[in-house]
């Protein structure tokens, strides 16, 4: 029985691995195409990052993800951009023009994001180092140090930036203004961290200000586009990345894989669009959420933890009516295990279906 302040659906649009459009994402779902493959040489130089045997911090142990293409990236007609700016404007534009009917002044946008783009990641040690390097290449005989000198210059020229892109991957959110501005929008805009969680987070929030009246439409989701070196080496030092690909729920499983994308949803109060005649893709009856204290650490979540914010979530509702449920199943041992053990209290429904998407796209972080 719908309510009259659920939240509804009324139009969404994607970039994910293999899929430039949510139709191309239905089908491989449906196909249960993966997207994970090895990381190609233009994102990042395996040779000096990939070690899978090292136990070097400097080094990465896997390096397969899921990735989204070049030609998939400039056939959006974003040319200029950052990457995160690029797959958040080809997101947009496949949602477009389902926005009418609603003042600008009414419509916000919140979306998850964890990550500042990639390019800043790989800009930041030649910005910062080249001149000490040049500087203290050793004095040599027969013009090698401006050979050397000459070679570094080219080698960092390759990753050459405009100011208006070091400015944008460095400023996160200035994706927002960015998107306003191309969508002619002027209500409140906001990323939101919550680490894993941050496009359920965006969700929450839009969900609480549509259904305070202070929005008519928000535009939500999440958004994620950097798979530099560091994000490999870091997931590698924590000891939670898979060496070639996740399997969530698998006792195979030995971590999880990354990938990217921007989803982003156009959600109204369900009242209003069945008012207005819009097209209804789902209900969203209820949102909730919980942490876990100080009682363990951001890579070891609880069972009763897990169980609050479920709770909070179907408060009014009846899980028994269920029909399935996507986990958030990385592929990590100790988050699988929480969570498998939290829905089967939480449920008490052995045979209730279970699945994780990241199987097929990777963790897709902010998105």
């Amino acid at each position: 029985m719908h309510q009259p302040d659920d939240i509804c659906v009324v139009a969404y649009g994607c970039v994910l691995p293999d899929a430039s459009d949510p139709a191309a994402f239905w089908k491989n779902l449906l196909n249960a195409h993966c997207a994970i493959r090895e990381i190609p040489d233009q994102r990042w130089n395996k040779s000096l990052y990939y070690a899978p045997d090292s136990t070097d911090t400097d080094f990465t142990t896997g390096a397969s993800a899921a990735w989204i293409s070049n030609d998939v990236l400039n056939a959006g007609g974003f040319s200029g951009a950052n990457r995160l700016r690029q797959l958040t404007m080809q997101a947009a534009a496949q949602i477009a023009d389902k926005l009418t009917g609603v003042e600008p002044e009414r419509v916000n946008i919140y979306l998850g994001c964890m990550d500042i783009d990639e390019l800043y990641s790989r800009l930041i040690f030649p910005v910062r180092e080249s001149d000490y390097i040049r500087a203290n290449l050793p004095v040599s005989p027969n013009g090698l140090k401006e050979t050397m000198a000459s070679q570094l210059q080219r080698y960092f020229a390759a990753d050459s930036a405009s100011p208006d892109e070091i400015r944008d991957s460095m400023l996160t959110s200035s994706v927002l203004h960015h998107l306003k501005s191309h969508l002619k929008l002027k209500g409140e805009v906001g990323l939101i961290d919550a680490a894993c969680a941050s496009s359920l987070a965006a969700f929450d929030v839009s969900m609480q200000m549509l259904k305070a009246r202070e929005a008519d439409l928000a535009i939500s989701g999440g958004i994620e586009s950097n798979l530099g070196a560091g994000a490999f080496i870091l997931f590698s030092i924590l000891g939670a990345l898979a060496p070639d690909r996740c399997l969530p729920f698998d006792q195979r499983g030995k971590g999880l894989s990354l990938g990217e994308g921007a989803v982003l949803f156009a959600l109204e109060r369900l009242e209003d669009a069945l008012k207005k005649g819009h097209q209804i893709h789902g209900v969203l009856k209820s949102c909730g959420a919980s942490s876990d204290g100080r009682a363990t650490s951001i890579f070891a979540p609880t069972v009763a933890g897990q169980k609050r914010a479920y709770a909070k979530a179907y408060a009014g509702l009846d899980p028994a009516k269920i029909a399935y449920l996507e986990c958030h199943g990385t592929g990590t041992r100790t988050g699988d295990e929480t969570e498998l053990q939290s829905v089967r209290e939480f449920f008490d429904r052995p045979t209730l279906p279970l699945g994780s998407v990241k199987a097929l796209v990777g963790h897709t972080k902010g998105a």
